[in-house]
């Protein structure tokens, strides 16, 4: 089975891949810019089922011309350009709407030439913007979006355009919404330059420099991107699916108390530098977050995939890695 990844050198890109080629799929991972040598070695024991492809995705042209000798059956459209650190203005605006939106409408274009069994598109927790609510709530797939952020807006667009191209033309296209998502390979790339609070933590860990954690200001769904990976070659395999839209999250909200404790189990033979936590009594100080995001994935767990990471395992997996691949910055 051939499988076109768009973005599959990027962060959750190449985990895709390597869930699916792990499982038999043939991939051709398309992407700006080729596989570093870094990404290879992520990916060592399965690069004979990886096709490398160089190309952009908002040139329609190139995409046809390239792609249409691969016998494509599925497509998993990852490629976007993320909020950018220090990026703002019109001109930024405008490159984040040209790939987020019009790259997805091209990818979207061909998979409908080439017939494909099933179109999935990568959307984010970002379309429920400011529906941050209580840790006792559930955040479902049936909520009324209220994306806040352009780059929301940008997948929240391209999810309508999914559900409409489904019904007039009859290609199956699901959006899967995000977590926040954390774990190997997440590095500076040409449209990724915000990183994650856990991949700071955990470099800061590894290099014994403080972790201040009221820098956790928000209780989040923390999702080891290993899952995300397997959720998504879970759902490409199903000869059915029961809905066309599905969150991937933990289904669980990670306090700042449970960080530290996962934290602390995952390096027990180093001390770190705590800033902002009472060891002695394990409270934290400051002020708790005042909002969180819990996503319910009571439709991927009905479908009949389960999480395999907490967030203790995953931080554990995450910093073996992290130290394995003297990935250290």
């Amino acid at each position: 089975m051939k499988t076109l990844v768009t973005g599959g050198t990027g962060f959750v890109g190449s985990n895709i891949v390597k869930a699916l080629v792990k499982e038999g799929h043939e991939v051709i991972s398309l992407d700006v810019g080729l596989p570093s040598d870094f990404l290879r070695g992520y990916l060592r024991n399965w690069l004979d089922k990886v096709t490398w492809i160089q190309a952009d995705i908002r040139d329609i042209n190139v995409l046809n011309k390239v792609l249409s000798n691969f016998h494509i059956q599925n497509i998993v459209h990852a490629a976007a350009f993320t909020n950018s650190k220090d990026e703002q203005g019109p001109d930024y605006d405008k490159h984040l709407v040209d790939i987020n939106i019009a790259g997805a409408l091209n990818v979207l274009d061909l998979g409908i030439r080439l017939s494909v069994k099933r179109f999935l598109f990568v959307s984010s927790g970002a379309v429920y913007g400011g529906l941050a609510v209580g840790t006792d709530e559930l955040i479902g797939e049936d909520a009324i979006l209220s994306p806040n952020s352009l780059y929301g807006i940008s997948k929240y667009a391209i999810e309508m355009i999914c559900s409409r191209y489904s019904s007039l033309y009859g290609i199956q296209a699901v959006s899967v919404r995000l977590g926040t998502v954390y774990g190997p390979m997440e590095r500076e790339t040409r449209h990724r330059s915000k990183m994650s609070l856990i991949h700071q933590w955990v470099g800061k860990a590894i290099r014994r420099e403080p972790i201040d954690f009221n820098e956790y200001r928000v209780a989040q769904d923390l999702v080891y991107v290993v899952d995300i990976g397997q959720a998504i070659r879970f759902l490409l395999d199903e000869s059915y699916l029961n809905y066309d839209i599905y969150n991937i999250g933990s289904g669980k909200i990670s306090s700042r108390t449970e960080l530290y404790s996962a934290m602390c189990n995952a390096l027990p033979n180093n001390k770190v530098n705590f800033v902002g936590i009472d060891e002695g009594s394990i409270e934290i100080k400051g002020n708790n977050p005042s909002r969180s995001t819990r996503m319910d994935i009571s439709r991927l767990l009905c479908q009949g995939y389960t999480p395999q990471f907490d967030i203790e395992l995953g931080l554990k997996d995450y910093l073996f890695w992290r130290k394995k691949s003297e990935f250290v910055k």
